[in-house]
């Protein structure tokens, strides 16, 4: 790939807590202070300090704040929220990607692209995060349909990235998309390509679900 996959990067100091004791680290994250919580990752291994978030939307100021939870008699303790770390990130391309497997994404450079609205949609389970997410409806899809164009050869980075991203959701991957003003879980399909003496041109669509998330 001709770049990572983006991602905010969260890290802390490690707990003092003997292992004896250690329950997990857990990540908590918010758009903009006032706001409640999202827990976003729970961490069982002491000596790991650092979570990556790849779901983080393009543009949006967030908060990261970190708790840990140790073993304190017979009982669970959660220790208050650490002082909150500002972050943000700014996404340009298209970025696709196989949720819990973030080494399989493509980086897209459209040379066009075009929105349509679908139709209204049913709720439906997706992935588990730190916990099940179901989607609720009243839903509605909408549809993007890209285009671009490459260097030969034929199997060029962007048609062999697809081409994974394609396996990974047969395998039964959930899909994720993100570009500067659209984030969400998404189907992919309608992978055209074709060949000319010199360059390639690419082709796909994208079937995105806009839904409330709450816990399954």
């Amino acid at each position: 790939m001709a770049a990572p996959l983006p991602y905010i990067l969260v890290t802390w100091q490690e707990s003092t807590v003997p292992v004896s004791q250690f329950i997990c680290y857990r990540v908590w994250r918010r758009s903009s202070a006032g706001e409640p919580w999202e827990l976003r990752a729970r961490i069982t291994t002491r000596t790991r300090t650092m979570f990556e978030d790849f779901l983080a939307r393009s543009r949006v100021p967030y908060e990261y704040s970190v708790t840990q939870s140790a073993l304190i008699g017979s009982d669970e303790v959660e220790s208050n929220h650490a002082a909150a770390a500002a972050a943000q990130l700014v996404i340009r391309s298209v970025f696709i990607h196989a949720v819990g497997d973030e080494g399989t994404y493509a980086e897209l450079r459209p040379l066009a692209m075009s929105v349509s609205d679908g139709r209204d949609t049913a709720a439906r389970r997706v992935w588990g995060l730190a916990d099940p997410v179901a989607l609720v409806s009243p839903g509605r899809t909408v549809t993007v349909d890209l285009r671009g164009r490459e260097p030969w050869p034929p199997e060029g980075e962007t048609w062999a990235a697809l081409q994974r991203l394609l396996a990974a959701q047969e395998a039964g991957r959930q899909l994720y998309v993100r570009q500067e003003r659209v984030a969400g879980a998404c189907l992919l399909g309608g992978l055209q390509r074709q060949d000319g003496p010199f360059l390639y041109e690419w082709s796909c669509r994208l079937t995105l679900t806009a839904f409330e998330e709450a816990p399954a």
